[in-house]
């Protein structure tokens, strides 16, 4: 029998890495980028307990703020990671603004989008099934972090999930779909769930 299931684009397994000591910020032939100092990178998934569409839709608009969102999660693209180039400030910036954009917008029909004319890339890698195993034949990654954060978005803006802001911190944060947390989710981390019910019992509320 053909299969005929829609191919898989998989987040929640999608693997990075980062190292939060081994970044800083570089200005080099006219260009300022986030370059690796260290190399003593760690794997990690980012979208099993990150907030990462939300922390970056909401990054300071500054090299600061580029360079403490690569020590959190790793860089953005293929060029931060190499170690002979770096992260580009400004088309970091660039992106984040988009995203900050796109998830205004998705909370308010009337906000105004402000998007390039021409449109940005977005890779993938595809793996296909053995025959004869379950789920789609074909399962698709994204090839780097930035490209995870707009298939997220694309995700959420497509009804698979939606935009919420963090009870405790005020951030935005992805809920259901692929984003790692709960569809009905208040908060955008555990340990932010945990420090507002703190702080309620110790104002006497419950």
């Amino acid at each position: 029998m053909t299969r005929k299931s829609r191919p898989d684009i998989t987040l929640r397994d999608f693997t990075w890495s980062r190292d939060p000591r081994g970044y800083r910020l570089s200005n080099e032939s006219g260009v300022q980028r986030v370059c690796r100092s260290e190399v003593h990178p760690e794997a990690y998934r980012p979208f099993e307990y990150e907030n990462v569409l939300g922390e970056f839709g909401n990054m300071r608009q500054s090299p600061e703020g580029v360079l403490d969102f690569v020590r959190k999660f790793g860089p953005l693209t293929e060029e931060g990671m190499d170690e002979s180039k770096g992260e580009n400030v400004a088309t970091a910036l660039e992106q984040a603004r988009l995203i900050s954009q796109a998830l205004r917008a998705a909370q308010n029909e009337h906000y105004p989008l402000n998007m390039p004319a021409e449109p940005r890339p977005i890779s993938l890698t595809v793996k296909v099934r053995e025959s004869g195993s379950e789920g789609p034949l074909l399962n698709l990654k994204p090839k780097t972090l930035l490209d995870a954060i707009w298939i997220l978005m694309t995700q959420i803006l497509a009804g698979y999930g939606e935009i919420r802001h963090c009870l405790h911190c005020g951030v935005w944060f992805a809920a259901g779909g692929q984003s790692g947390r709960r569809q009905d989710a208040k908060f955008c981390s555990d340990e932010h769930r945990i420090a507002y019910n703190n702080e309620r019992r110790a104002a006497g509320k419950t």
